[in-house]
């Protein structure tokens, strides 16, 4: 079985190949907003109002089906949306600023609790996170793919112990990411130890300063590293976000992603014969553009990552390896920064 470029598949139909083969994008989703996101990002003068009058006005539009679920977390969504419209964060002080603040009563305003959408694949929940950015009422506002996050978070703190030995580097990076008041995270999820045990503290800094997290995540934040390595450290964070979002299931049960494929072209054909090598060149060649294909290096973190076969945005591996290799979240977010296209082969 092999999996091709989408854009091939009408290439391939006037090429008059029948050849065995299935299709692969590799989206940047991981990286950038989704279509919906982008279309009110292109057209400002057209928004009105938080993220409830923009999801009307989309499926009023046709560019979004009425979801029950959907509109209800969306209404959360549009709660939060006005309490920051009069909200602007401050740190707690600390010393005797602090102290004396504290002697005489006086607290700073506590942040609006952000939003936690978990559920199953292909419901909405970046959807509706994406609605909710592209009208989020600040300019001082990120959004990201959760491992992408994590990636940066790993390589600031390495430069700033590399230029403050002494230093604790996580407050310092806290600050420097709270400059966002808002952060909406896609697809929040925890694996990685090194990451369990930064976000522990991170989490905690990020909150005293008056951080607004809004996230989707597979996982209800009870599940989040389930069965980690000291994972009893990890979960005074659970029990942060927890408290500083509200948690809310998107179980809808509808897979939006196999609405769409039931109206498009068959992905999938197999098995693979004797013509499938050659109309695999071919079609590499037409998403190519005809250039040559190299071999390319990926350089990152101090390691590197081998494309057998790269053209013009284009690669070319097998399933064995892409798939049967110890990669991780980053390789793949490499690929997906420097490829807008990925064949993948040999899939058994």
């Amino acid at each position: 079985m092999h999996r091709l470029p989408t854009a091939c598949r009408r290439l391939a139909s006037r090429a008059a190949l029948s050849t065995p083969y299935a299709v692969l994008r590799a989206t940047r989703v991981m990286l950038s907003t989704t279509h919906a996101a982008r279309l009110l990002h292109a057209s400002p003068a057209r928004r009105r109002g938080g993220p409830a009058s923009e999801y009307t006005r989309l499926v009023a539009a046709g560019t979004f089906v009425d979801d029950a679920f959907q509109r209800s977390i969306v209404q959360q969504l549009e709660r939060l949306y006005r309490e920051l419209l009069t909200y602007t964060p401050r740190a707690a002080p600390t010393g005797i600023a602090g102290l004396a603040c504290r002697l005489l009563g006086q607290k700073p305003r506590p942040a609006p609790r952000g939003l936690y959408i978990y559920g199953d694949v292909g419901t909405g929940k970046t959807t509706t996170m994406d609605l909710f950015y592209a009208t989020a009422p600040t300019a001082r506002k990120r959004r990201v793919h959760f491992h992408a996050f994590m990636l940066d978070v790993h390589a600031r703190i390495r430069q700033l112990r590399h230029a403050h030995p002494q230093a604790d580097a996580l407050p310092a990076l806290a600050a420097e990411l709270a400059a966002d008041h808002v952060l909406c995270f896609d697809e929040f999820q925890v694996t990685d130890i090194a990451d369990a045990m930064v976000l522990r503290r991170l989490t905690a800094e990020l909150f005293a300063r008056g951080v607004v997290i809004v996230t989707t995540s597979n996982r209800a934040p009870d599940d989040l590293y389930a069965n980690g390595l000291q994972r009893e450290s990890f979960v005074p964070c659970i029990r942060m976000l927890k408290q500083q979002c509200r948690v809310v299931a998107l179980d809808s049960g509808t897979d939006y992603r196999r609405r769409c494929q039931a109206h498009a072209h068959a992905v999938y054909f197999a098995p693979s014969d004797a013509r499938t090598e050659p109309a695999l060149d071919a079609l590499f060649a037409l998403a190519a553009g005809g250039r040559p294909a190299a071999p390319a290096t990926l350089e990152f973190l101090g390691r590197s990552l081998l494309v057998p076969r790269a053209a013009n945005g284009v690669a070319r591996l097998s399933f064995a390896e892409l798939c049967a290799q110890p990669h991780s979240a980053a390789d793949y977010i490499q690929l997906a920064q420097r490829f807008h296209t990925v064949m993948l082969t040999d899939v058994p």
